[in-house]
């Protein structure tokens, strides 16, 4: 996801951008583990250590409730990659990272290998 922000992003609002979804990621993070969390202890008869099968299902029939309008506006609102075309990553470091991020994404290692760019800047340094 930071790639796609950075990249569909002006330079000098790269920040803001990364930071917002960090701080939206927790958050909904958060607010959705209390409200399946929620759903489960109302799904949980007095005196048992886990929620009925129901609540499970609720749970998860919920999640799929909340996910179906999520998914609707990333496709009508999220502009087409193919429109930025011709906003191309100029910047080498930048392109570095961006491979980095999507290779982490993967849970593959770095083009650099496991150390990551900084140790090569690092050891083109000395």
């Amino acid at each position: 996801m930071p790639a796609i922000i950075v990249a569909r992003t002006p330079p000098e609002r790269t920040s803001s951008a990364t930071g917002l979804n960090t701080v939206l990621r927790i958050t909904g993070g958060a607010i959705g583990a209390a409200v399946i969390a929620a759903v489960l202890a109302a799904w949980a008869p007095a005196q048992t250590a886990f929620p009925l099968e129901t609540g499970y299902v609720a749970a998860a029939l919920l999640s799929v409730a909340l996910c179906v309008p999520a998914i609707l506006v990333s496709v009508l609102f999220v502009r087409d990659v193919s429109a930025d075309e011709d906003r191309r990553i100029e910047d080498p470091d930048v392109a570095v990272l961006m491979q980095e991020a999507a290779a982490d994404a993967a849970g593959a290692p770095p083009a650099y290998g496991w150390e990551g760019s900084r140790a090569r800047d690092a050891r083109q340094s000395l």
